[in-house]
């Protein structure tokens, strides 16, 4: 990637405003940013300084490529779609789920905050299934295979810093 890139997707990154938190989450019993909430804020900034984005599935695996048409510069991400069960149902939500979050990532974009999953005990819920599963790691070696397998988790996403964490201090505690 060059300065100019860079400098561009700065500026694009800058541009972007927060997404207001307003679909309703009857599992977490909060509010997100919709899908479409990100592409009415982003699409006309997209247009405007020159950039394409490109979401396709492939392999069970959502591809994103944001290009800059000025410099030609790209960047892209993958992300696994994972479900409970092949249904096609599920697999549209994991599509949908895959595409705001790459796009929230790969660009920098924040979302105005809702305490609402803490609030739920749902968050508190699957935080401890996961510390659970860190846990059962007896080596560093399992530590992270397991780490690599799960961090594009897309239900581990909006829980990424909790997830490095833990495994971070079972890191340290395997390597005393």
């Amino acid at each position: 990637m060059n300065k100019d890139f860079l400098e561009a997707l700065s500026k694009l990154q800058n541009d972007i405003k927060a997404i207001t938190k307003s679909t309703d989450n009857p599992y977490f019993k909060s509010k997100y940013a919709d899908l479409n909430a990100l592409f009415a804020e982003i699409n006309p900034k997209l247009v405007e300084q020159h950039w394409v984005l490109i979401q396709a599935v492939k392999n069970n695996v959502l591809h994103t490529e944001l290009y800059h048409l000025d410099t030609m510069g790209k960047l892209e991400s993958d992300m696994d779609l994972l479900t409970a069960k092949p249904d096609m149902q599920q697999l549209g939500s994991a599509v949908t789920y895959a595409r705001r979050y790459s796009l929230l990532a790969l660009l920098n974009i924040e979302t105005v905050d809702d305490d609402g999953n803490k609030a739920s005990g749902k968050t508190t819920e699957f935080l401890e299934v996961l510390q659970n599963e860190v846990d059962k790691c007896t080596t560093t070696e399992t530590l992270q295979a397991f780490y690599l397998a799960r961090k594009k988790d897309a239900l581990i996403l909006p829980f990424i810093k909790e997830f490095n964490e833990m495994v971070s201090k079972k890191k340290e505690a395997l390597c005393k």
